[in-house]
């Protein structure tokens, strides 16, 4: 039986950040075959392997950031919003410093390394935009009501 989508969204809000992890990564991963497919048409050996460098880079990045946020996520949750946002500026840096190092690597082509990592950044940040707007209760804190009053969540009727 397939899930329905809002059976999907309530099972992403219990435990999201591992969710986002994985299939992200898995996203990247087919976001990166025609990436480096193009790139090792265009430019050969060296933009093939320039392109899977960007790729395996962004795609480790991202799994990275997703166990970083589910153990913060454990540990606490008052913090995902930081932490996600430190998380995407040690990316970015990352790789900026990647690309710095491999300028004067012979064998690796520089101009389908920086267009892989671009295009598979733009799309791993898409998929986590698109993630984070489906998901109730992604960066929600779940605080009790004051003095015992009854508190209704938005999103129920």
């Amino acid at each position: 039986m397939t899930p329905t989508p809002l059976g999907r969204a309530v099972r992403r809000s219990q435990v999201p950040e591992p969710e986002l992890a994985w299939h992200g990564a898995a996203f990247a991963t087919v976001a990166a075959v025609p990436v480096v497919a193009v790139a090792a048409a265009l430019r050969g050996g060296p933009g093939l392997l320039g392109a899977a460098l960007a790729a395996g880079l962004v795609m480790g990045l991202f799994g990275l950031t997703g166990v970083l946020l589910a153990c913060v996520a454990r540990r606490s949750p008052a913090r995902l919003p930081a932490v996600s946002l430190v998380g995407a500026i040690v990316r970015i840096i990352a790789y900026g410093a990647l690309l710095t190092a491999l300028a004067g690597v012979d064998n690796i082509d520089r101009a389908s390394t920086v267009v892989a990592t671009c295009l598979l950044l733009i799309a791993t940040l898409v998929y986590e935009v698109r993630f984070a707007t489906t998901t109730p209760g992604f960066y929600w804190l779940h605080t009790p009501a004051p003095h015992g009053a009854q508190a209704k969540e938005r999103t129920r009727g």
